[in-house]
C-alpha cells in the first residue's frame, strides 16, 4: 500500500491530510521499531535501514510497511485514530479490536517468516 493510497480512506474526510500522514509515520515507525528491527532480514528483501519519517513532502507513491495481504492494518489504525479523536469510545474499542488483530496478524507472519536477531556472542 503507498501513502496516498492510505490517506483515500473516505472515512478519513474529516481529519486534515498532515494529521493522517504524522498517524501512518507513528504506525511504520512502531512497525520499524518493534517488528522489523528485531529479526533479520530475509535474502533478496529490501532493507530498511532507518526508521520511516512521513511528512507532507513525502512522495505520495512512497511504499508503506506492511506488505499485502498484511496492509489492512493502515486503513484500521486510520479508523482507531479518528475514533479516539472523535470520542467515540463504542467505535474505538471496535476499531481497536480490529486493528490489534491487524497487527498481531501481521506481527505473526513476519515472525514466522523471519529469523530473529541473535545477540553477539564474545568468544574467549
Amino acid at each position: 500500500m503507498t501513502l496516498k493510497q492510505a490517506l483515500q480512506c473516505p472515512y478519513l474526510d474529516e481529519v486534515d491530510e498532515i494529521t493522517k500522514i504524522r498517524w501512518l509515520s507513528e504506525l511504520d515507525g512502531q512497525l520499524w521499531a518493534d517488528v522489523f528491527q528485531s529479526h533479520e532480514y530475509n535474502y533478496g528483501e529490501t532493507v530498511v535501514a532507518e526508521m520511516p519519517v512521513y511528512t507532507e513532502s513525502t512522495d505520495e507513491d512512497t511504499v508503506l510497511l506492511a506488505p499485502p495481504p498484511y496492509d489492512g492494518i493502515y486503513d484500521a489504525y486510520l479508523a482507531m485514530r479518528v475514533d479516539l479523536l472523535n470520542r467515540d469510545t463504542t467505535r474505538y474499542n471496535n476499531s481497536m479490536t480490529v486493528y490489534t488483530d491487524a497487527l498481531s496478524a501481521f506481527s505473526g507472519w513476519y515472525n514466522r517468516t523471519h529469523m530473529p536477531k541473535q545477540p553477539a556472542k564474545m568468544i574467549f
